[in-house]
C-alpha cells in the first residue's frame, strides 16, 4: 500500500448524515470545492475533529487510545491513495 501525503490545504469535514447516528465524510478542496468521500457510524470525538475542517495529514498522523479515531485513521490511510487519484489532489514532495 503507498503513502500518500497532500498539501495541507486540503480540509476534510464531517457532517452528521440524514441517516440516524452516521457521519458523512467530505474533502474540502482550496477553492471551497467539496467531495463526498465515506459515511460512517458516529463518534463524537471524530465529529469534534473534522467538523469544522481539519487538514488531512493531521487526521492521518492522529495518535489516539480512541477507537473510532483510530479507526478513522486506519480507513484513510487505506483509502487516501485511490481519493488523491480519483480527485486528482497534489501530492506533497
Amino acid at each position: 500500500m503507498k503513502k500518500v501525503k497532500l498539501h495541507n490545504n486540503i480540509f476534510i469535514v464531517a457532517r452528521k448524515s440524514k441517516q440516524m447516528k452516521k457521519l458523512d465524510y467530505y474533502i474540502q478542496m482550496p477553492d471551497n470545492k467539496e467531495f463526498y468521500m465515506f459515511t460512517r457510524n458516529y463518534s463524537k470525538v471524530c465529529y469534534d475533529i473534522c467538523k469544522a475542517g481539519t487538514p488531512v495529514n493531521k487526521v492521518i498522523g492522529e495518535k489516539t487510545r480512541n477507537e473510532a479515531v483510530m479507526k478513522l485513521v486506519k480507513y484513510l490511510r487505506f483509502t487516501m491513495p485511490y481519493f488523491a487519484e480519483e480527485f486528482a489532489l497534489k501530492i506533497a514532495a
